[in-house]
């Protein structure tokens, strides 16, 4: 069965992380991939950024686990990717990206995407 991957990047600049956000059509969330049977979850992820932000090179990479989806039986599994450059291109269908702050994130996500970015803002940088 494939698997749903979501990666929340971010970086820190003055004491204040920034999220990147990925818009499809009129909604904006994470950078998202698909792992086949295959492939791993935590390679599929890195995949996806590169394809979808050109994003090569991270400091670090964490799995934080698999989140259900309310009522439903799919799940995605969750990575954050710490970054210092900034520099992206939007590929893999993505219209647009955006660095944002976390409450400016906050406002642009879904529900299900403010829980995890909750989670990522927590933790120290």
């Amino acid at each position: 069965m494939d698997c749903s991957v979501k990666i929340v990047i971010y970086t820190k600049n003055s004491e204040q992380k920034k999220f990147l956000l990925a818009k499809t059509g009129n909604s904006w969330g994470f950078v998202r991939g698909v792992s086949d049977r295959r492939e791993q979850p935590y390679t599929a992820g890195i995949r996806a950024v590169e394809a979808g932000t050109g994003i090569k090179h991270f400091k670090r990479y964490e799995y934080l686990g698999e989140v259900r989806h309310s009522g439903e039986k799919s799940w995605d599994d969750v990575f954050s990717m710490f970054v210092e450059k900034q520099e992206t291109v939007p590929g893999n269908g993505y219209s647009e990206q955006e660095w944002f702050s976390y409450a400016e994130a906050f406002q642009k996500l879904s529900d299900h995407d403010k829980r995890i970015l909750n989670s990522v803002n927590s933790k120290p940088a």
